[in-house]
């Protein structure tokens, strides 16, 4: 992952249902740029594109241990 940026709990929220380690910059960076509103419309219309909006979690309905073991995931994997 690139530079960490700082991004509104309502935002991570509702890019959480798209994140993974390999868009994680893209979708952080939108999050960024862009309103509440505008990021559930792009996450939307990513789901439909690809096919996933049946499947998809609704932002309201996912909990803060769902995101942060979401993010957990994210983190590169420290070696002893």
């Amino acid at each position: 992952m690139g530079a960490r940026q700082a991004i509104e709990w309502t935002k991570l929220r509702a890019i959480a249902r798209v994140l993974n380690k390999e868009n994680a910059d893209h979708w952080i960076g939108i999050a960024a740029k862009h309103s509440k509103k505008e990021i559930n419309e792009l996450v939307k219309k990513h789901l439909v594109a690809s096919g996933k909006a049946v499947a998809a979690v609704p932002p309201e309905q996912l909990s803060r241990v769902n995101v942060h073991t979401m993010l957990r995931r994210l983190e590169p994997r420290r070696s002893c």
